[in-house]
């Protein structure tokens, strides 16, 4: 199978088409590394169990039942490697799933076009919080293997648990992802569990938050930011409890939007999900290779994508062309043969014959709205 998936990347063509199908691949990749390591940990554990447990059967009261028991624990450990062992061949099967499609697209298959167009749009709805439309739509045009819909909803069960001052479920994420958290020196345990202390705190139960801080917070690695908040929340254990709220911003509503925002950021980095999505990503590739100066201006033209997508594009570098190019606004296609009426505006010479008034000979200019001879009016254009 791993052979297979190696085949497959061998065969994409334009390497620079996977930039924007990074997340696409790397997100089964993370998901069967969560798993290997998940069950490294629980094979360490139950062998650890296992030669403790024999080591002590000569001794044993009753050395028959401790022994029954040994198995049914090694029965059990074999049956959760079994379901990671499951788990993790349905991941592999994923990504072949998901090469094939990127295989596709590069070899110009029109349906899987059309499938990464559905994709974008679903991930788009996923991450905007649109969670059931985002499935149906998925469902409807079969891209669900596509898209990453259950890391998406467990990103918004844990964001919502925070926005009610909820911190549990962040911290379990955080217990299950803990190695690789301080691998990356995130702060988002630390802020987390400095944020319980200042709930017990708040609630007036202030031995609790110091145990609370020798127990999780003195365990985590020390930095010059982990030691200044913990003096900060710390000193706040001998202010009165109708001070709080005025003197630390750790105390106001603002701190649960930040730590939010905060647990956000990790989640994508964790899980290898950009920062906007695959639709966002592909409209602003676009609109930065026609985006001129006059773009978003009050003359605009109402034809132009990057005019009509002013708040999309207003960030993006203007475009860069070593030979510049004229697009008839009516056919949106470079001109080979422009023309200029007396109202100003440039088009080509054959979108305007196809729209010429037989009877009279004239010919409405689209955007000013006027009527000229073709014959007469319509000046052959040169650029220079």
């Amino acid at each position: 199978m791993l052979r297979s998936l190696v085949g497959s990347e061998m065969c994409i063509r334009d390497r620079r088409s996977m930039e924007l199908e990074h997340s696409l691949l790397r997100c089964p990749w993370e998901k069967l590394n969560l798993a290997f390591r998940s069950g490294h940990k629980l094979l360490d554990k139950h062998m650890t169990d296992a030669l403790a447990a024999v080591e002590a059967l000569p001794s044993h009261e009753q050395p028959v039942q401790a022994l029954e028991g040994l198995v049914e624990s090694l029965a059990e450990m074999k049956r959760k490697l079994q379901e990671m062992d499951d788990e993790e061949v349905q991941v592999i099967a994923l990504s072949q799933q998901r090469m094939d499609h990127v295989q596709a697209v590069e070899e110009g298959d029109e349906g899987a076009k059309r499938a990464r167009i559905h994709r974008g749009v679903v991930d788009w709805l996923l991450r905007s919080g649109m969670a059931d439309a985002g499935r149906d739509l998925a469902r409807q045009t079969g891209v669900e293997e596509l898209v990453e819909i259950q890391l998406y909803d467990e990103l918004h069960v844990i964001s919502k648990a925070l926005k009610a001052h909820d911190i549990r479920p962040a911290l379990q994420w955080c217990h299950t992802n803990r190695s690789r958290l301080r691998k990356a020196a995130s702060p988002l345990e630390c802020q987390l569990q400095l944020q319980q202390v200042v709930v017990l705190i708040k609630a007036d139960r202030r031995i609790e938050a110091v145990r609370h801080l020798q127990k999780h917070v003195g365990s985590l690695p020390e930095n010059s930011l982990v030691l200044e908040a913990i003096k900060k929340v710390t000193c706040s254990l001998v202010l009165p409890p109708s001070s709080l709220s005025d003197t630390h911003a750790w105390f106001s509503d603002q701190r649960w939007e930040a730590l939010d925002l905060l647990f956000e950021r990790e989640f994508r980095t964790m899980n290898a999900l950009p920062e906007c999505s695959g639709l966002e990503l592909a409209l602003q590739v676009g609109l930065s290779g026609i985006k001129s100066p006059w773009c978003g201006k009050p003359s605009k033209y109402p034809s132009c994508p990057a005019c009509h997508l002013a708040g999309l594009a207003e960030r993006l570098p203007l475009c860069a062309h070593a030979q510049s190019s004229l697009l008839c606004p009516i056919t949106m296609k470079v001109m080979d043969d422009p023309v200029v009426l007396p109202s100003g505006y440039v088009y080509s010479a054959k979108a305007l014959a196809e729209r010429v008034d037989q009877r009279s000979g004239r010919v409405r200019c689209p955007e000013s709205g006027l009527w000229f001879d073709m014959s007469a009016d319509a000046r052959r254009a040169f650029v220079i």
